[in-house]
């Protein structure tokens, strides 16, 4: 007899979006009626299709395809434990505070340069904020471009 593994049934169920819960459904002739369980996520199981069998019912699916969506992550509040630090007073920790960027810019699927440009201005002080705003490539230049010119702000990057 030819089974089909879940993915396989999955698979040819759902092909197009797989962030959203699925449910298949067949009619039967038993009577007997059952809750639908608890679908919780583990922090050890990772993100992929579910197979839930149920007992047959008329009124409750005999399998349910789920996917749990992925989660996104957003950067972290101003003030938070995990935000990012710069302190005016260890200039030579600015390359990590922009690598520290990079990491929650990655997480949290941002590419706009304006936007991170926004957020790297947004961690720092009021001051620090308003020169690196100041800046011409503030509002011409890449993200890049930007960096280099806040970096050069102070000479103890580069030494």
């Amino acid at each position: 007899m030819d089974r089909n593994t879940p993915d396989d049934i999955f698979n040819s169920l759902f092909t197009h979006n797989l962030n959203h819960l699925c449910i298949a459904t067949t009619n039967t002739s038993s009577t007997t009626s059952s809750p639908l369980p608890m679908l919780t996520p583990s922090p050890t199981t990772p993100l992929l299709p579910t197979l839930i069998a149920l007992p047959p019912s008329s009124t409750t699916p005999t399998m349910i395809l789920a996917t749990m969506a992925m989660v996104l992550k957003t950067m972290p509040a101003r003030g938070h434990v995990t935000t990012p630090k710069f302190i005016s007073s260890q200039p030579r920790e600015l390359p990590h505070y922009f690598n520290e960027l990079n990491n929650l810019f990655q997480d949290a699927n941002i590419t706009d340069k304006g936007i991170k440009k926004a957020q790297a201005c947004w961690y720092v002080d009021i001051d620090k904020s308003k020169l690196w705003q100041a800046l011409p490539e503030y509002t011409s230049k890449t993200y890049n471009d930007w960096k280099e010119a806040v970096l050069a702000l102070y000479p103890e990057v580069t030494d």
